[in-house]
């Protein structure tokens, strides 16, 4: 491959390759399939194409990986043009390119993918999983705080029992949420606290809530200390 061949498909790749748009995941229980999520891109990294589907998302790693790739493929091409004296250049630079991939895809979990399993676990009366991803003690904190500080402490244990309940069987707040599609889109993440956008849109009326899910970096897990009911 000669060197001007090889920098034209590069560019050419680049020029019809990514755009930037974001994930939403549309959470909702169906009757025949049960819970149910579907993706879409709206703003993550989307292959460019016509369709509608989620099957062209990416996220920033896998950017970051196509552009190691052709990173690679162009000093590749320098390769072919003299292998003596820059076949050990490349492979230290494919050494590099993997140790940055590992890197970048590498760290703390998705603070958005813990709120979409927290919804679904709500829609599945899956205890075990609530129990996983929400800090009910700083939740009840939040409620509880426009009282007394000798009323919190009092209170504490029974509102902690009661948020749990409510997110369970016929609890009031999966009641409730049954009746929306629950959008779970973008996420904003600073230091060991996160937020993250959740639209509840009404499956009848279409009546639309934003809300935001606080999530806090405890015991090295995202735990949600704020939520919209």
């Amino acid at each position: 491959m000669q060197l001007g061949q090889g920098t034209q498909l590069a560019q050419s790749f680049c020029d019809t390759s990514f755009f930037l748009v974001r994930q939403e995941t549309f959470i909702y229980q169906s009757h025949l399939a049960g819970t149910a999520r579907e993706t879409r891109c709206v703003t993550g990294w989307w292959w460019k194409s016509n369709s509608t589907t989620n099957k062209g998302c990416l996220n920033p790693c896998c950017l970051l990986f196509m552009k190691i790739i052709l990173t690679i493929l162009y000093f590749f091409v320098i390769i072919e043009q003299d292998k003596r004296g820059r076949m050990k250049k490349g492979l230290y630079l494919i050494l590099l390119a993997a140790i940055i991939l590992i890197l970048a895809c590498g760290g703390r979990p998705n603070p958005r993918k813990v709120v979409m399993e927290f919804v679904e676990a709500v829609y599945a009366s899956d205890s075990t999983a609530i129990l996983k991803y929400v800090d009910f003690d700083q939740v009840a904190k939040e409620k509880l705080k426009h009282l007394p500080e000798e009323e919190q402490i009092q209170n504490l244990d029974l509102m902690k029992k009661d948020l749990y309940r409510s997110l369970l069987k016929n609890g009031a707040v999966r009641a409730k949420w049954q009746s929306f599609r629950i959008i779970v889109a973008g996420e904003h993440v600073q230091g060991d606290s996160a937020r993250v956008e959740v639209t509840f849109m009404h499956k009848e009326t279409g009546i639309t809530r934003y809300t935001q899910t606080i999530l806090k970096w405890e015991e090295n897990a995202w735990k949600i200390v704020s939520y919209q009911e």
